[in-house]
């Protein structure tokens, strides 16, 4: 059992049997990365909580500033979109070129990648058609998983009774003022050779837990989706962002 101090927030991780890595802790849902065996320099890793906290506590100022009175809405209101925005991948460029170069000097292999990527949708598909299945059978029994009830946005009544849109497949759910507790606005942010890449989702508390997702909406709708949410309900707003890592340095469990 291996158990680490986040660099982030200092507090004790357990990594379980996994060695070096990226993890994200399970208390403020930050990444980190882990090299096991290599001396981690306390004062290194507590700059870098403070550098992050500050930009995480100057984020949530942003967010609150633009907080309004409820008047300013009209009822039935959207939050969020009723269809998710087109993203490109953060790394469409390279994988274009790739494609294109495969497909001027080897087009055979763009034939045998795409048989082979069929048949991986093949196979998968009843596993991921079993696993829909069993959330969908959780959620009759009460059970609020937050990667089953994904949506794009929210409608509110003026009774502030708030509808879920969910993505296809999701059953129809709906929550009260009272349910609701918190929001966290996360932020994914991916280096680009000419521009960063980022991409967003908001977690959605109810009962003292994440509960539901909003995804797929840019930093313009970030903006706005956190303003309706606080100015219509009394409740608490965390920001956190990631940078994640590339593939190739490895991976590690995490919770959150």
């Amino acid at each position: 059992m291996n158990e680490v101090d986040c660099p982030l927030c200092m507090e004790t991780v357990d990594l379980g049997t996994s060695g070096s890595g990226t993890y994200e802790c399970p208390y403020c849902e930050g990444e980190f990365v882990w090299e096991s065996g290599k001396n981690h320099d306390f004062n290194v890793h507590h700059h870098e909580y403070l550098a992050r906290k500050t930009t995480i506590d100057r984020k949530i100022k942003q967010l609150l500033a633009n907080k309004v009175s409820k008047k300013n809405f009209s009822f039935p209101l959207l939050v969020g979109n009723h269809r998710k925005r087109f993203q490109l991948h953060p790394n469409w460029i390279s994988y274009t070129f790739v494609f294109l170069l495969l497909a001027i000097t080897e087009p055979s292999i763009i034939v045998v990648i795409s048989i082979f990527y069929v048949l991986i949708l093949l196979i998968t598909a009843p596993f991921r058609f079993s696993k829909h299945i069993k959330r969908k059978r959780d959620f009759l029994d009460g059970v609020l998983d937050p990667e089953f009830l994904l949506g794009t946005g929210l409608v509110i009544d003026k009774d502030l009774e708030t509808h879920l849109i969910g993505k296809r497949g999701v059953p129809k759910y709906q929550f009260s003022r009272n349910d609701i507790e918190k929001i966290v606005l996360r932020e994914y942010i991916y280096p680009g050779i000419f521009k960063d890449t980022k991409r967003f989702e908001l977690r959605i508390h109810l009962h003292g837990f994440h509960a539901l997702t909003l995804f797929g909406f840019n930093e313009i709708d970030s903006v706005d989706i956190v303003t309706k949410m606080i100015s219509i309900f009394d409740i608490e707003l965390d920001y956190n962002y990631s940078i994640p890592q590339p593939a190739s340095d490895g991976g590690g469990g995490g919770g959150g």
